[in-house]
């Protein structure tokens, strides 16, 4: 039987974007229903753009290669951490998220580019409108209110506007555990170039 891997295509988010988060999700798990929601592990978050699910080990390199093809030609560009969201809404959170703001025309297009360039490969086209986001954590169950909840999303957010460059892609291998999922880096594509770095694996 052959191996599989279970993974997605991301970039970094920085360290200093990565303690704003752990300091937004410390606050919002003082609010009275914080123990209802699976906050992840700041150090962990990262900018998904594309999903691929459990991939052939075969078929690795030929998705390195789509990958390269997509950022061949973009330079490195800036984000920041944006203001706090909720999937489907935040008057009925099932996801928490911090959205991002910068150069997002670039960062759309380069998602697009993956898209085009992974989908011969077997891996369809997201049909949902890309909206980049940082994922803090998940609601156990139910829905919880906005009102009198004591989760108030819509005046929490980070404090300091913290920006950071997105230089590089890489394929991410994502290995579950009861104590959380662990990402190991299959490769690392940097912007604006076509040669790739080895991965951890």
């Amino acid at each position: 039987m052959s191996q599989r891997v279970r993974a997605f295509i991301a970039v970094d988010v920085s360290h200093e974007a990565k303690a704003a988060l752990a300091s937004i999700i410390s606050r919002l798990k003082s609010g009275t229903d914080g123990d209802r929601i699976r906050w992840v592990k700041s150090e962990g978050i990262h900018l998904t753009l594309k999903f691929l699910g459990n991939v052939e080990s075969a078929l690795v390199h030929h998705v390195l290669a789509a990958v390269e093809r997509a950022v061949n030609g973009t330079p490195p560009f800036q984000v920041a951490l944006s203001k706090v969201g909720a999937f489907p809404r935040l008057e009925a959170p099932r996801v928490i998220w911090v959205g991002l703001q910068g150069n997002l025309e670039t960062l759309a297009a380069l998602q697009r580019r993956m898209e085009d360039e992974v989908s011969p490969l077997g891996f369809p086209k997201e049909e949902r409108p890309f909206n980049p986001h940082l994922t803090l954590g998940r609601v156990n169950d139910g829905r919880i209110p906005k009102s009198g909840s004591g989760l108030d999303l819509a005046k929490t957010t980070s404090r300091d506007e913290v920006a950071w460059w997105v230089e590089e892609v890489h394929l991410m291998q994502s290995t579950p555990t009861p104590s959380g999922s662990i990402y190991t880096r299959l490769g690392s594509i940097p912007l604006g170039e076509v040669k790739s770095k080895r991965g951890d694996v």
